[in-house]
């Protein structure tokens, strides 16, 4: 006769490990991207803080129920993307900014993509939607320095979408 098991016993030959919930899953490297600018431009920086989304509650008291407070949803608040020391010789990126300068922003969608490991492959895509340059910080000149020409380049835009292989 057979030994009982217990009823969480794992089945016989499963090696008696229960999987790490990560298990099978590719971490990104942060250090692997691009920053794509429609049309099928691409612009290459060093640093790219991260886009964020934040919903912020709106408190309401309904009249004649003083002991309770009811939350509804804000406006979406979307965080500036600050992109750093880059690296061009074309013009595209100072006259994109130059139309925000001038009071007509030409909107258009970016994506910040994050490559699988050896930088070969897209794994995630975050889309920034009606993007337009909102501030240009040219690098100090400095003949014994070895920084990159385009200092800041921040972009706000209108909304955010994911993307790209999951």
């Amino acid at each position: 006769m057979p030994d009982p098991q217990p009823p969480d016993a794992p089945p016989p030959g499963d090696g008696g490990a229960p999987e790490h919930p990560s298990a099978g899953v590719s971490l990104l490297r942060k250090w692997q991207f691009r920053l794509i600018v429609d049309p099928a431009t691409e612009a290459h920086f060093i640093y790219c803080s991260a886009p964020a989304v934040r919903v912020p509650p709106v408190y309401y008291r309904e009249g004649g129920e003083a002991k309770s407070v009811r939350l509804f949803a804000g406006i979406p608040e979307y965080s500036e993307v600050i992109c750093r020391f880059g690296m061009t010789t074309s013009p595209m990126l100072w006259n994109w900014f130059q139309k925000s300068v001038e009071g007509a922003p030409e909107r258009r969608n970016v994506s910040l993509v994050m490559l699988g490991p050896g930088g070969v492959g897209e794994r995630v895509r975050w889309n920034l939607n009606d993007a337009w340059p909102c501030e240009w910080r040219a690098s100090p000149m400095d003949a014994l320095g070895r920084e990159i020409a385009i200092g800041t380049l921040v972009l706000c835009y209108e909304s955010l979408t994911r993307g790209g292989a999951p």
